[in-house]
């Protein structure tokens, strides 16, 4: 439901749909990337940046190309997505 919240335009409702998923599945990376996503899209870059150092903490070898080359949704919403996740400083490789 986070990523529908999210490319709809209802970044509050991602953040918490996101919140909630990596409360449900710590080890899932994808709602931890939602997250750093989902703060980007508020504006919330601190918590973003934060998000992001939790997620490379857990997945040290995750890179936004990894993610990048995840086919869940249209191309344009993969480059939003992959955006967020460089603008909260997620490494390209």
């Amino acid at each position: 439901m986070g990523f529908a919240y999210l490319f709809s335009g209802k970044s509050e409702e991602a953040v918490a749909a996101a919140n909630l998923a990596v409360q449900s599945n710590p080890s899932f990376m994808v709602s931890r990337a939602l997250l750093v996503a989902s703060y980007v899209q508020v504006g919330r870059l601190d918590a973003a940046r934060t998000a992001a150092q939790r997620l490379l903490e857990a997945t040290p070898s995750l890179t936004v190309t990894m993610m990048e080359q995840m086919e869940f949704t249209a191309p344009e919403r993969v480059a939003q997505f992959a955006a967020a996740l460089r603008q909260a400083g997620l490494p390209d490789r």
